[in-house]
């Protein structure tokens, strides 16, 4: 990355059309994957193991978005994080339904003891290839997971560390939950118009994310940058926010 590309970079970060974009974008995915969740789930009357669920993933997705927001914008960095992590294993379950239709109803069905050897974080990614990066998770993990001092740069009242908060400015914690609302934005996208066309909201929800996506990539420069840890080191993502990212 040049450092043309860097300076760039910083100053969108806390560009205010920039920062706004992502802000609106992050809105408007959590209401797309609420709207899409309920409609499937339709008060607990659908019948299909594979339409449950994803019902239940995208109303847990939908949930935890509007909770991450929340806490951004009240300045609650710490159990955003916390969120965004479980954000990231609803993107995993998405993925995976995505592969293989029948690990939606395996996971529908499953024991706490399948659920803890099959749709571990770890036993998933295992599952997906080249799909996903353990350390993209493990930092989440850090910042989001069990307690952990590392993760003290998140709270109020302490000292900023260089290595965690380079850009002076906590607007990162935007960018990730972004980035992430993006990827799962696709794959609803895509196990909708798969197998759920004929319900119309979830349809026309569908519709939404995919437009509100290409809206954000065309207004936010970190609409195509991948951002990998709370110390900011980024690499360059020609597939845009594609969920191959992660």
């Amino acid at each position: 990355m040049t450092d043309l590309r860097a300076e760039e970079l910083l100053h969108a970060l806390t560009d205010a059309t920039m920062h706004e974009s992502r802000r609106e974008f992050s809105r408007v995915c959590a209401s797309c994957l609420q709207a899409s969740g309920d409609v499937l789930w339709a008060f607990g009357l659908a019948e299909e193991p594979q339409r449950r669920a994803v019902a239940l993933v995208l109303q847990i997705s939908g949930r935890l978005a509007h909770g991450a927001i929340s806490l951004l914008e009240s300045e609650n960095w710490y159990a955003a994080g916390a969120l965004v992590r479980q954000l990231i294993e609803a993107e995993y379950l998405l993925f995976r339904f995505n592969a293989d239709e029948i690990e939606a109803e395996k996971w529908l069905s499953a024991t706490a003891r399948e659920i803890r050897d099959l749709f571990s974080p770890g036993a998933m990614r295992k599952r997906s290839g080249q799909q996903f990066r353990v350390e993209e998770y493990a930092v989440h993990c850090e910042r989001g997971g069990h307690p952990n001092p590392r993760a003290g740069f998140l709270l109020p009242e302490h000292a900023i560390v260089p290595d965690h908060l380079p850009f002076g400015s906590l607007n990162w914690l935007w960018v990730d939950l972004a980035q992430h609302l993006a990827r799962i934005g696709v794959l609803m996208s895509t196990l909708v118009q798969s197998h759920f066309a004929y319900v119309g909201i979830a349809r026309q929800s569908a519709r939404e994310m995919r437009a509100a996506i290409d809206q954000w990539e065309c207004r936010d420069l970190w609409a195509a940058v991948q951002f990998s840890s709370p110390a900011g080191r980024q690499t360059g993502n020609s597939g845009g926010s594609k969920p191959a990212a992660g």
